[in-house]
């Protein structure tokens, strides 16, 4: 991650990162409170307790509201599902089989953010030797 030193008028330094970085951790963030809440729901469900799905549902929203611009621009296929698919829970079109519908549209935002490789994790190249692999990167 870029970081960026930044020398104030008292001489003092500080670290800054580029608003696009900050984004990128936001919407990290709001996809492991979402992930949280999902896991608090299905315990509480496997438990036999009543739990409503609304904090789930606040959660997932919250980090549609993130991603949606940029969605829109890139995966406008999956944009348009789960801003219907929002709708509906919200206006209480889809009352049955909620959890179903959220799953889905987390399964969509997940493919997404692996496209956008934010959630990606097998980016690295492989390379034989550490020679070849800082050859690759430019840096010998």
């Amino acid at each position: 991650m870029a970081e960026y030193f930044n020398r104030n008028n008292t001489g003092q330094t500080s670290v800054s990162m580029p608003p696009h970085e900050i984004i990128k951790i936001q919407i990290l963030e709001r996809r492991a409170n979402l992930i949280e809440a999902l896991e608090f729901y299905k315990n509480r469900k496997a438990k036999g307790q009543t739990t409503p799905i609304s904090l789930v549902t606040a959660r997932l929203f919250s980090l549609f509201l993130e991603i949606r611009t940029s969605m829109k621009r890139k995966d406008s296929d999956n944009y348009y599902i789960i801003v219907s698919l929002l709708e509906g829970i919200e206006k209480r079109k889809i009352v049955d089989n909620q959890l179903h519908w959220i799953e889905e549209m987390i399964f969509r935002i997940e493919y997404y953010l692996d496209n956008i490789e934010l959630t990606k994790i097998d980016t690295k190249e492989k390379h034989g030797t550490p020679e070849e692999e800082n050859k690759a990167k430019g840096l010998s």
